[in-house]
């Protein structure tokens, strides 16, 4: 891992486990709206899957800042779901929300989220836990795939039981 932060006395020990575990479906936070709503401009921002290892948190964000603006003028920008303001304008799925990110029918769009894998050190102080970000991901993804994010969060849990061997 990158980066080393170790406690200090008013810092609990996170427990390590012996095994890293993998994670599964079973990890998810949430679940996809909907086959015709995986774009993450319908979701909040905030992890949609988290696998917690020892004092590591993997956890898959959608995430990044949404900006778009209607054929009417109306101006959305915010980092939350953008699904009741798109609902409201009448586009209802992913095929209406990629016309509105092609800037198609009289949209514009300047700004789009995503999906990203962030690995966190947890480290607990006076009974709350505090996480600092050790990397993220070196891809990100436009669509909620919940297989892949497993595949991602595993394939991260590997590479750092590796580093730390």
């Amino acid at each position: 891992m990158s980066e080393q932060i170790e406690p200090n006395q008013d810092e609990e020990r996170m427990p390590k486990d012996d095994v890293a575990s993998k994670a599964t479906l079973d990890d998810l936070l949430c679940q996809p709206l909907g086959e015709d709503k995986l774009r993450p401009e319908w979701y909040d921002q905030e992890p949609v899957m988290v696998k917690r290892v020892g004092d590591t948190s993997y956890e898959m964000w959608a995430t990044g800042t949404f900006g778009t603006t209607s054929p009417d003028g109306d101006r959305f920008k915010g980092h939350d779901s953008a699904h009741d303001w798109l609902i409201e304008r009448n586009v209802t799925d992913d095929q209406g929300l990629v016309s509105v990110l092609r800037n198609e029918g009289d949209w514009y769009s300047d700004m789009n989220r995503w999906f990203e894998l962030i690995v966190y050190k947890v480290v607990r102080k006076n009974g709350i836990d505090h996480m600092h970000e050790l990397y993220s991901g070196d891809e990100i993804y436009d669509e909620f795939d919940a297989e892949v994010f497993v595949d991602m969060i595993n394939n991260a849990i590997e590479r750092d039981a590796e580093e730390e061997e």
